[in-house]
């Protein structure tokens, strides 16, 4: 084969030609034989033969070269196998030490929040403790000069003004008032700026016709009406039966002598002047008869008519409960002055006076 002389296995099994060696049948020195190829040999073939060796080298040729590449490639195969799993390995391991790192950071702030929670409770406890303490000594009894949190007394700023000292409070009373109720009543129409102690003084003490003192009594009067008016719409629309047996005002002679003057009052401009105290003219001349006159006349708005409404919307009202009627009632004097003197002419008491029956009566 392939022109090759080999010998057969049944003689080399027959004469144990395995087990020989080659200087037991040539002692002499091995022969040395002329190199021949296998181009060489296959010159001497017949050119079928040739082909068919050439053929059969090429198909070997690429067999070899077959099992070299399927070699090469099962080769690849496992490494790139190799390397995924130990990729693979890698990523697990990795996995595997951050979740054994995120479980022992998490144990760390569990425990971190249990030792803070367990502070926070002493903290809390001890400041209890010390509330309590504190407490007791605090209901207990001691001097004040014995106080920790003692401090001095703030510098009093003296006031000056021109008012009588015991008229000081009372004048803040009227401030006051006009400073919380002054918007409902649309108090920025006479005093834009607002009313202060220096323009409450001056219409005081001042006796300017046309001055702060005439502003206010408009303010009031004109609230006043306004009020009785919007009185008088809720009184007729819920008009019922007449209290006069439950609230029997004549039974008391101060109360009927004084409704009966406010009678008089209220009607004395219904019969001289043509129409209601109401719809006079209010100016700075007729500003002091228009006060004396609804002063007088306060009493005639207690009648029986709105005995009911008063009775049950404004706790219990009666005639005596009205300002103005005890003005009149207590300072007769002032009213009969005020009948020949301008309310611009009377003393800081007297106006104060006239100015706490309007503010009440307007509360009322």
């Amino acid at each position: 084969q392939k022109g090759i002389i080999k010998l057969k296995p049944s003689s080399v099994k027959k004469y144990r030609l395995t087990e020989q060696n080659f200087s037991q049948f040539f002692p002499d020195e091995p022969p040395v034989f002329p190199f021949s190829s296998a181009l060489a040999q296959a010159s001497l073939l017949s050119p079928n033969a040739r082909e068919k060796l050439k053929l059969l080298q090429k198909r070997e040729e690429m067999a070899t070269q077959d099992r070299a590449r399927l070699k090469k490639e099962k080769e690849e195969v496992l490494e790139a196998k190799r390397r995924e799993r130990e990729d693979k390995d890698k990523l697990r391991e990795e996995q595997r030490r951050r979740f054994e790192e995120e479980r022992e950071r998490k144990k760390q702030e569990k425990e971190l929040r249990k030792l803070e929670k367990e502070k926070e409770r002493e903290k809390l406890k001890e400041e209890k403790r010390k509330y309590a303490e504190n407490l007791k000594l605090r209901n207990k009894p001691r001097e004040d000069m014995e106080c920790e949190d003692l401090k001095e007394l703030p510098t009093p700023v003296p006031v000056r003004t021109r008012l009588p000292a015991e008229l000081f409070g009372e004048a803040l009373t009227v401030i006051e008032f006009l400073h919380a109720f002054g918007d409902p009543f649309e108090l920025r129409d006479e005093f834009p700026d607002g009313v202060t102690l220096e323009v409450l003084e001056e219409a005081l003490v001042g006796s300017d016709p046309e001055g702060p003192l005439c502003e206010l009594l408009f303010f009031f009067l004109t609230a006043i009406f306004q009020v009785l008016d919007e009185e008088q719409e809720e009184v007729a629309k819920d008009q019922a039966e007449d209290l006069r047996d439950a609230l029997d005002d004549d039974s008391d002679p101060t109360q009927s002598a004084l409704s009966a003057v406010a009678s008089l009052a209220a009607a004395w401009p219904q019969l001289h002047q043509g129409s209601s105290l109401k719809q006079l003219d209010l100016d700075s001349c007729t500003l002091s008869e228009i006060l004396r006159l609804h002063i007088l006349g306060s009493g005639a708005y207690c009648n029986h008519g709105n005995a009911k409404f008063r009775y049950q919307k404004q706790g219990a009202f009666t005639l005596m409960d009205d300002p103005c009627v005890n003005l009149q009632f207590s300072e007769p004097a002032l009213l009969k002055k005020l009948s020949c003197t301008p309310v611009y002419d009377l003393s800081p008491e007297e106006k104060l006076k006239i100015l706490l029956a309007l503010l009440g009566k307007l509360l009322t």
